[in-house]
């Protein structure tokens, strides 16, 4: 058996059989061996010289552009959303909340194709890593903003006091920044080495994070269904309220448990160190991570855009005496 055919078992067939990503690379990350893998152009020597992008069987620029192009959209129509939020004076509703925190974790997102994987040394492993973490926290938030409004709710109606709530809300956010944030930088600088992450500190971010949304998530239904048992489903308004209040239940259940189960899978990464590998032939466009944060971070625009342009429409029939459009309301 050749070198590169002992170097592409080692680094592929043992990740089928099992053993993902706990190979160590021969090459400082990202560089490995011309020759090696889809690389066609080059004969096969010790040298280090060819990046992960190089020997990629699929073309690697070609897949970001794909990411980003469907990671722009997404964050377009998130900043499209709040830009009207605001011009309808509904930042603070759970529509102008969301969409500004898709905002703020779209960009990153989009950011973050620009070298999916970090294979090609656009982006620094490390940056790429917290570019990719920075969405996960802003769709938490945006979890914690629907149960704020669940709670407010809940409060005019004279069922609860969400003072507690609020303090919880406010240190659930910090607490999801500061570990997100500093566990992504820990576990990557744990080990000697780009490309090689704490698996054990990788697990404990996920998981922590994890229980915060489990939380919330739980927290949301919960206090939806209180919501729904106090309106009077005889009365028409009130039918659509519930209808919405459902609605929102079912979004919320549905992207929660993806991101809460993607999340919790990372135990299994406890005690091993994780090596960035070289693309194996196989390796398609589909990257788990990229697909899941931009369904999920979709599900933001798909939520409330209708919503606001509901809020539009009436505004503009609507006009004051002075010409101007009056404002409106939604779920606030």
């Amino acid at each position: 058996m050749s070198l590169l055919s002992n170097l592409t078992e080692t680094i592929c067939v043992d990740e089928k059989a099992g053993d993902f990503m706990s190979v160590a690379q021969p090459c400082p990350f990202p560089t490995i061996y011309p020759g090696y893998g889809g690389d066609t152009s080059s004969a096969f020597t010790l040298e280090c010289s060819k990046t992960y992008a190089d020997v990629a069987f699929l073309d690697h620029t070609t897949k970001c552009i794909i990411y980003l192009v469907l990671a722009l959209i997404v964050w377009t129509l998130c900043l499209y959303g709040y830009i009207l939020a605001r011009r309808l004076h509904l930042q603070k509703s759970i529509q102008g909340k969301c969409t500004g925190w898709g905002c703020i974790g779209g960009l990153p997102l989009t950011l973050a194709c620009i070298d999916i994987d970090a294979h090609a040394d656009r982006l620094p492993y490390v940056v790429y890593h917290l570019l990719c973490s920075i969405p996960g926290i802003c769709l938490i938030i945006c979890v914690i903003s629907v149960n704020a409004y669940m709670m407010k709710s809940l409060k005019e109606k004279g069922a609860s006091d969400n003072t507690g709530w609020d303090k919880m809300r406010k240190f659930s956010e910090a607490f999801v920044w500061t570990t997100e944030v500093s566990c992504v930088l820990l576990e990557n600088l744990a080990e000697e080495g780009t490309g090689v992450v704490n698996g054990t500190l990788q697990a404990l971010r996920n998981l922590l994070t994890a229980m915060v949304l489990l939380i919330w998530m739980v927290a949301c239904i919960y206090n939806g269904l209180l919501i729904v048992k106090k309106l009077d489903s005889k009365d028409t308004s009130a039918q659509k309220a519930q209808n919405q209040v459902l609605f929102y239940i079912k979004m919320l259940t549905f992207g929660s448990f993806i991101g809460f189960a993607a999340k919790v899978l990372s135990v299994f990464n406890i005690g091993k160190t994780l090596y960035a590998r070289p693309p194996c032939e196989g390796d398609g466009f589909v990257h788990f991570n990229h697909v899941q944060l931009t369904f999920l971070m979709s599900l933001v625009p798909i939520i409330c855009l209708p919503k606001l342009w509901r809020a539009d429409l009436k505004s503009k029939s609507k006009v004051t005496p002075s010409g101007r459009r009056a404002s409106t309301t939604v779920d606030k």
